[in-house]
């Protein structure tokens, strides 16, 4: 009795997951639909709008590469190499600007709330207590 309570538990969780799985993924999927992605050159927004070389962000990268070729030792040179990775990468995040296509607010309740429905499900699954 206590085996086959065990099973029909193991079964509904795997279902939970799997409907969870394809809930999310279908939400994500329909909201990526709803949003541009494009990059600009400029950073900020506003009167804090400024212009910043690529050359520019790369050079931290590169005197830290050079430096670790010279003195492999060298604390400071793998530090201002990671900045300068840091650097490139922060520029790249801060060159995005998404925005959303007009959408009717009953297509966003529906995206969203499969979006939570589908991370409640697999929180509910991955995170549950055996007792």
């Amino acid at each position: 009795m206590q085996n086959d309570q065990e099973e029909k538990s193991a079964q509904s969780g795997l279902g939970q997951f799997f409907l969870g799985l394809i809930l999310l993924g279908v939400g994500l999927f329909l909201f990526s639909r709803r949003v541009i992605v494009r990059t600009d050159y400029f950073f900020g927004g506003g009167p804090l709008r400024y212009a910043a070389s690529p050359g520019l962000m790369v050079l931290p990268f590169l005197v830290g590469v050079f430096w670790m070729f010279f003195n492999k030792k060298s604390f400071l040179a793998k530090v201002v190499t990671v900045l300068g990775i840091a650097l490139v990468v922060f520029s790249l995040i801060m060159s995005i600007r998404m925005t959303f296509v007009s959408t009717p607010l009953y297509e966003y309740i529906v995206i969203i709330g499969m979006i939570a429905a589908g991370s409640g499900l697999l929180f509910k699954v991955l995170f549950k207590s055996d007792k």
